[in-house]
């Protein structure tokens, strides 16, 4: 009935934790198996536990960009499910910092796979990854590509369009792009402005380029996202897109 009941059970009792998690995602198959797929996403991103112990298991220093320092913490790689209205989480990593000589480090894209890897032989039922444009990496997109799942993420304005022969800077790219080719789009009903293209990036190859702003003037920044869902329309894809926060109230939770 305390909190060192809950503690004693969790770490000196008799069961089987693969077990019960294997369990765990027995049940959201089961309550996700009447939902398609394309209306399914699993979302990748990383988040920052903070912990108060020195001595805790693989416990570091890491850089938390919204209070501007460095806490003590684990550093978690996590994946989440979006199928239709249901949110689950699915599962994690601890990222550990590298240390010279550590055979068991793996980067945050190493362990993004995994995650990936993880969900489709559990038969997670979904057709497209969310996730930052830190983990849009070349390993990455071959890897979805060879479960034949579509990606989302925003792209970095330093990425290279190539086209005529020519690289051009993603930020310059855009900027060319007058506003009168932005097409309005109620969208879930919230009313959106993009433009869409597809385009060759380098080290991506072709993609399809959703440019959006959310108020009518364009006075908010552009966001500018990438997907290799070619046959899907913008809206579609600005609307998968946004599922990504459903993570954000997650660790919020």
């Amino acid at each position: 009935k305390d909190q060192s009941s809950l503690n004693n059970f969790i770490t000196d009792s008799d069961w089987d934790e693969n077990a019960v998690d294997d369990r765990r995602i027995e049940l959201i198959n089961e309550h996700t198996k009447d939902i398609k797929a394309k209306d399914s996403y699993l979302i990748i991103d990383d988040t920052l536990s903070h912990k108060t112990g020195k001595k805790m298991e693989q416990v570091d220093l890491f850089y938390d960009h919204t209070i501007h320092k460095s806490i003590l913490g684990h550093q978690l790689v996590t994946s989440l499910l979006v199928s239709g209205n249901k949110h689950f989480p699915i599962k994690f990593r601890i990222y550990k910092k590298f240390r010279h000589g550590d055979p068991t480090f793996k980067t945050k894209i190493e362990l993004a796979q995994e995650l990936i890897r993880e969900a489709v032989q559990k038969a997670i039922n979904f057709s497209c990854v969310i996730f930052d444009s830190w983990y849009l990496s070349q390993a990455i997109v071959k890897l979805l590509s060879q479960f034949n799942k579509y990606w989302i993420c925003p792209l970095k304005t330093n990425r290279i369009v190539l086209e005529h022969n020519k690289r051009i800077p993603l930020k310059e790219y855009v900027s060319k792009i007058p506003k009168h080719l932005f097409t309005k789009k109620n969208i879930k009903g919230s009313y959106y402005y993009y433009y869409a293209q597809t385009v060759k990036i380098s080290k991506l190859g072709k993609i399809k380029l959703v440019l959006y702003h959310e108020t009518e003037d364009f006075s908010d920044p552009l966001t500018i996202i990438g997907s290799n869902a070619h046959v899907w329309t913008p809206d579609k894809i600005i609307y998968c897109y946004k599922q990504r926060w459903s993570i954000e109230t997650f660790y919020k939770d």
